[in-house]
This record gives C-alpha cells, structure tokens and sequence, in this order.
C-alpha cells in the first residue's frame, strides 16, 4: 500500500496524464465551438452553404457581437446556460 501512492502521484505527473488532460480540454474546447457555432447557425438561419469558419470569422471580426459571443463562450465553459441564452441573443445577425 505504501507504494501505491507514489506510483498513482507518478502516473498523475507524467506526461502521459498531461496529454489525456490536453486532449480532453481540446475535445471540451471544441465541442464549446460547435454548439456555439450551431446555435448562431440556428439562431440566424444561416444556411449550410457558409462554411462554420466563415460564420465565426463574421461573428468574431464584429466588435459588437465580438462581445457577446467572447462572454457567450465563457458562460458555456462556466456551464451557466442561463448567462449563455442572455449573451447569444444579444448577438445581432447579418442582413
């Protein structure tokens, strides 16, 4: 038992560890980008014919909607929808 901990402390420290965390934060990271991006496509009745790139670079290239989706994007990642539905709908769409 004695041993046990320091191999569990040394697995935890190990690169391995901090690439499985760097791999579920990207996952986490991007699964964040696409229910955002959905959900402005949605919102706006974009159609599927521009790109998900192009519909964030018109979203973030914007300073106001630039603001709401950045504060969009932190209430996601802080799992606080109610703030999330506030700051997408103050997301202005393109005529």
């Amino acid at each position: 038992m004695k041993y046990l901990i320091p191999i569990v402390l040394t697995l935890l420290m190990s690169p391995m560890a901090a690439k499985a965390n760097s791999a579920y934060e990207n996952l986490a990271f991007a699964l964040r980008q696409q229910k955002i991006t959905d959900d402005l496509r949605h919102k706006c009745q974009i159609p599927t014919t521009v790109s998900d790139e192009q519909l964030r670079t018109h979203f973030l290239d914007s300073t106001h909607d630039n603001s709401a989706v950045l504060s969009a994007v932190k209430a996601l990642r802080e799992n606080n929808q109610q703030r999330y539905q506030t700051f997408l709908s103050q997301v202005k769409c393109p005529d």
